[in-house]
């Protein structure tokens, strides 16, 4: 598509603009990326680049241009899902524990083969286990190094406002007996030296133990196995888009690729929540497993059973009493705004009128 094309195209939205023209000049904008760079880095107004797209998810995508030989130049990539992870190249002390080199280099190798290229060799950071930085910020993730630190000085203890490792374990790899992987969170003192990650002490956040860890494929009767980067990699590139649907309307899997539909989305309830969170991000990385509620939910008892109401009618008071086993007369008494089920009642009830939606 010709350059006057696309501004016409970007004019044509701009009219939709509601923002102050001088605050807000466009609504679909330029960035540097649409541009050339020259040899010092800098920008190059005048000339804009064709840029090409790679996109596993909605949040996990690259923007690359060709160079003059072929070669894949990468313009911008996003770290969603990647940039929780500690840099496994170089020495990543709290300053530099960002550092994306890596994941440049990760979204290069999808773009060689998206285009079919050779792609460069496995690093050998890809078997370095896989680990996220967090602080001891609550008496609960100090707890399981309070026998270590005995005996030590206090510039040798772990101590509030440290940092620790967090280790990913491998949730399709047997655990050693008397290990309960909903009770199971790998933590090990802070290292800034990726080469001594897999020798360190791990302890299980729940109860203190030492921990044997392991990154072999096999796994082993005696240690955890735990996530390298190549696992993580590996698991990235797969990852299913769950909230659009493929060609035919369907869930996406991990083997979807192509133009994406819209889903049909149909509320069953409304969920009051805070903007606080109890290790929100650590939870979603799937590497900590916390018996607290990560995001504090406010539930609105009587609206939530006011707009169940109209489907528990709807399924009939003996066919509810089959389901529950409460007596027809309570479950008229409920339905007919008489008074407010018991709280194990009213879950129970709730739940079927979610299923039959």
């Amino acid at each position: 598509m010709p350059w006057h094309e696309v501004d016409e195209i970007r004019e044509r939205l701009n009219h939709l603009n509601p923002y102050d023209r001088a605050l807000v000049p466009d609504l679909v904008k330029l960035e540097d990326e649409n541009f050339a760079r020259r040899s010092d880095g800098s920008i190059d107004r005048s000339r804009r680049v064709r840029l090409y797209g790679l996109g596993i998810s909605a949040k996990r995508y690259a923007l690359y241009e060709h160079g003059p030989g072929g070669e894949t130049v990468l313009r911008k990539r996003s770290e969603h899902g990647l940039g929780a992870l500690l840099s496994p190249i170089a020495a990543a002390d709290p300053e530099s524990a960002a550092d994306g080199t890596w994941i440049d280099e990760v979204w290069l190798r999808f773009i060689a083969r998206a285009r079919g290229m050779r792609e460069p060799a496995t690093p050998d950071y890809y078997r370095r286990p896989a680990l996220s930085r967090v602080s001891a910020s609550s008496a609960a993730v100090l707890a399981p190094f309070q026998a270590m630190n005995a005996g030590r000085s206090f510039a040798q203890q772990v101590k509030p406002a440290n940092f620790l490792l967090l280790a990913h374990d491998d949730p399709l790899v047997a655990l050693p007996d008397g290990l309960d992987p909903e009770r199971l969170t790998l933590i090990a003192p802070y290292s800034n030296k990726p080469e001594e990650w897999l020798d360190l002490e791990y302890r299980n956040r729940f109860d203190g133990n030492v921990v044997a860890v392991t990154t072999s494929l096999e796994g082993s009767a005696r240690a955890v196995r735990i996530k390298t980067y190549g696992d993580v990699i590996a698991e990235y590139g797969r990852h299913p888009e769950t909230k659009s649907g493929d060609a035919e309307g369907r869930p996406c899997t991990r083997a979807t690729v192509g133009l994406l539909t819209r889903l049909h989305v149909r509320a069953s309830r409304v969920r009051h929540i805070g903007k606080e969170s109890n290790h929100l991000e650590e939870v979603e990385a799937g590497g900590l497993r916390t018996t607290e509620d990560p995001v504090p939910e406010y539930v609105d008892v009587r609206g939530e059973w006011e707009a169940a109401l109209p489907v528990l009618r709807e399924i009939g008071i003996a066919r509810l009493a089959q389901m529950t086993g409460m007596a027809e007369r309570t479950l008229r008494s409920r339905l007919n705004h008489q008074r407010l089920p018991h709280r194990e009642a009213r879950k129970r009830l709730l739940a079927i009128a979610e299923a039959a939606i």
